[in-house]
């Protein structure tokens, strides 16, 4: 039983492991020129923390917009790049993703779920984990960071901060070309271009296909992406429709082991005891749309968004130092997710002064993951690495997990005098979760399983202030509290 139990919180756990690649735009030449004071002193304006575009200065929060020309001059392609400069973030490589994914780090709590990543207002990854595998970073218009909690307007599943993925419109912007070769095998080319003009719909279109290389023996990222980007006027308002498809594959490196409090002299650094043929592929495909018009003294958003993503995990670990025989541990994993995201919502200005917003939002996720594990032997510096195709499962589980999250949400903005600003926000959560596991023994033929359905009904909020205590012309001092 103990085995059964432990077999199935690994392939659990692999339901939300999304690995990932992220590949990114290079500069025109127009923007590798150096900024001018006015625009290194322009306004930063966000819309992650209230959906409404107003300067970070002035919100309750502490919040850092990294612009797309900022991102494109140092060559940045990825999320580690590009929030390198980014006080109180850090993003860590590699991680239970493989060698393509990354941790990230937000005030000193590294855990890739206890952030929320969101690609154009979207969740991405939906009702799982942020699928930081395939996030593209070409055509970027700006990166928002949110430092701390969003309760209202995303909910709980951003426990310390929010990294909000923002591309330009359809169709802006002239053809970059982004070319580029490293150590290891490593090089790609990206490619992002606006499509002529038809029917009144403006258009664009990215990919980039790359290969990455480590020096750990038999590691590596395969990696092509495409997007067909699309707008156009419909009646008052505008409608946007995006179609994304990745395609992955990734040769995982190994952990390295530890003996105590420190690393294994055993195992060589660079070893790779995972079998000859260990992968963690993945195909994600992504469909959104985006239908915007003016509303009463404001506007109205209403967002969809469909996302479907298959992966192949095979791996293995080892499991004792002592030996050389028996002293590895492999799984197997097809796991399939599919996200649903809804999201409708007005922004209004009632009054000079005073702003609201009121929503509702659901995201619905269905994950199943089936395969089994074995048991395998392999030398410490993972030379003769047996293939898996060779070995048979030990074990069968078979996993359905069924996620959803509704919630409707308000937030007013209130600034009774110039120096002064008050923002409330409420939001009334329902979270429902179901779950069936089963697992089969084979040497036993002992099996075990159920059924589980978990539902919590819960109120969250927020509440800020802001103080402008000083301001001279373009420069001021401002004091916040959330």
């Amino acid at each position: 039983m103990g085995r059964l139990t432990s077999t199935t919180m690994r392939l659990l756990a692999g339901i939300c492991m999304l690995p990932g690649l992220a590949a990114g735009a290079g500069p025109s030449a127009a923007e590798t020129e150096t900024a001018t004071t006015s625009e290194a002193l322009r306004e930063r304006i966000e819309v992650t923390a209230t959906r409404i575009p107003e300067p970070t200065a002035t919100v309750p929060a502490s919040i850092t917009v990294i612009r797309g020309v900022e991102l494109r001059r140092p060559g940045a392609h990825d999320l580690r790049s590009a929030l390198a400069f980014v006080s109180g973030v850090d993003i860590a490589p590699g991680g239970d993703g493989g060698p393509a994914a990354s941790v990230p780090e937000m005030w000193g709590l590294r855990e890739f779920d206890a952030f929320l990543l969101v690609v154009d207002g979207i969740p991405y990854g939906g009702a799982f984990n942020p699928a930081l595998a395939t996030l593209d970073l070409s055509a970027v218009d700006r990166i928002e960071v949110l430092r701390g909690a969003a309760p209202v307007m995303y909910g709980a599943t951003s426990f310390v901060g929010v990294i909000n993925i923002i591309h330009t419109p359809p169709g802006e912007n002239g053809t970059r070309v982004r070319l580029g070769g490293g150590s290891y095998g490593s090089g790609g080319i990206a490619w992002s271009t606006p499509l002529p003009r038809w029917a009144g719909v403006r258009s664009s279109f990215d990919a980039d296909v790359a290969r990455q290389g480590f020096s750990d023996d038999r590691s590596g990222v395969d990696r092509g992406h495409l997007r067909w980007r699309n707008s156009r006027a419909a009646g008052k308002g505008s409608v946007r429709f995006e179609v994304d498809s990745t395609w992955l594959r990734q040769d995982p490196a190994s952990p390295h082991p530890r003996q105590g409090a420190t690393l294994s002299d055993v195992v060589p650094l660079d070893a790779n005891n995972n079998p000859e043929d260990s992968r963690l592929d993945e195909r994600r495909q992504t469909v959104n749309g985006i239908y915007e018009r003016p509303a009463y003294s404001g506007s109205w958003s209403s967002t969809l968004s469909l996302s479907r993503s298959d992966q192949g995990i095979l791996r293995g670990f080892l499991t004792d130092l002592s030996t050389t025989t028996g002293n590895a541990h492999g799984i197997r994993q097809s796991i399939a997710t599919t996200d649903i995201y809804f999201d409708s919502h007005l922004a209004l200005v009632p009054a000079g002064n005073v702003s609201l917003v009121l929503g509702v939002d659901h995201l619905h996720g269905e994950g199943e993951t089936h395969g089994g594990d074995f048991d395998y032997s392999v030398a410490f510096d993972g030379e003769g690495a047996p293939r898996a195709d060779t070995l048979a499962n030990a074990s069968a589980v078979r996993i359905d997990d069924r996620r959803d999250f509704s919630g409707l949400y308000a937030q007013v903005e209130w600034t009774p005098r110039p120096r002064w600003r008050f923002d409330l926000g409420a939001r009334l959560n329902r979270t429902v979760e179901s779950r069936r596991a089963e697992a089969l023994e084979f040497d036993t033929m002992m099996s075990e399983g159920g059924d589980d359905r978990r539902s919590v009904l819960r109120g969250g909020g927020t509440a800020g202030l802001v103080w402008t205590a000083w301001q001279q012309g373009a420069e001021a001092l401002h004091l916040y509290a959330d």
